[in-house]
């Protein structure tokens, strides 16, 4: 029996044609067309842009822990950063630098598991990268943690012995009698006044730091006979050597410091030129036989 369909006698429905298109030699039938891609980054442009991004990130974490460093050793008007500031600083740091090549490390990795024929471009510029930022900011994170543990026990000491020891005795009124015997020795006159009108031999206050860093006091005492002015108000000429009642007596002031038990040492070649040297003072306070006197206490827990 003959079938005597369209589609037995190879007639193609109409519908199920191809879509025609006007061409030079009329309208032909054109086949299915290919979609276009959609828009986006193709693998090579966002491997691209990955890397550029971590060469970036690179010199960044290094830009912040030099800008952590610079605020930390010089304040500009704001409140000082404390050492977890400081701490908290270096990690972000670390985070650029390190961290973000880290994420893309992982995850190329993580996709290469999954896609065999994917580029390996990045995860080696990640690892390159992560040579370079690794050692440095793994050295700087391990300075600084070693440094905030340091201080944070050193916080936690008591004061010393020496730095409580105005709880027992009056360091101020000690280290003014010291400078006033100092001054009379050398032949000069502490009670004379200055050009500021103040009296010539005086001990000034001062705010330091104790050993465990907490917030101490230190007192310095300071006779220059350059700056005084006489009972007629005359000050001294200009030139001069040494004041007009100066005896340059250094032995005895040798014999005053070690009844108080203070040491005499000489300091350089200069004649008359020596420091008082103590427990409970400076190293660096000098005295001249002119006479000039410095003296300044090493820093106590205030009374």
């Amino acid at each position: 029996m003959t079938d005597h369909t369209d589609e037995a006698r190879g007639i193609v429905p109409e519908d199920d044609l191809p879509p025609h298109q006007a061409g030079d030699y009329g309208d032909a039938p054109v086949g299915p067309r290919t979609p276009r891609p959609s828009p986006g980054f193709t693998p090579r442009a966002r491997a691209a842009v990955l890397v550029a991004l971590m060469i970036v990130a690179l010199p960044a974490g290094g830009i912040i822990d030099i800008a952590v460093q610079l605020r930390e050793s010089f304040p500009t008007g704001g409140p000082n950063l404390d050492r977890t500031g400081v701490l908290i600083g270096f990690l972000v740091g670390a985070a650029v630098g390190v961290g973000f090549p880290v994420v893309v490390a992982v995850r190329e990795v993580r996709a290469r598991r999954r896609d065999r024929t994917r580029s390996r471009v990045v995860l080696i510029a990640s690892l390159a990268i992560l040579v370079i930022a690794l050692p440095t900011h793994g050295m700087v994170l391990t300075y600084q943690t070693r440094k905030t543990v340091e201080l944070a026990l050193q916080k936690g000491q008591p004061p010393t012995e020496l730095e409580r020891r105005t709880e027992e005795r009056d360091v101020q009124a000690e280290l003014a009698e010291l400078g006033d015997e100092t001054v009379r020795a050398l032949g000069a006159d502490p009670d004379l006044k200055s050009v500021s009108g103040e009296r010539a031999g005086g001990v000034r206050r001062d705010s330091c730091h104790l050993d465990n860093l907490s917030s101490g006091v230190e007192w310095t005492y300071s006779y220059d006979w350059r700056s005084t002015t006489g009972p007629d108000g005359t000050q001294p000429a200009p030139g001069a050597e040494a004041a007009p009642t100066a005896t340059g007596d250094v032995a005895a002031v040798v014999e005053l410091w070690e009844s108080r038990e203070v040491r005499a040492v000489t300091e350089g070649e200069e004649p008359g030129r020596f420091r008082a040297e103590a427990d409970w003072l400076r190293d660096y306070p000098t005295v001249y036989a002119g006479p000039i006197v410095l003296m300044v206490t090493t820093c106590f827990v205030e009374a």
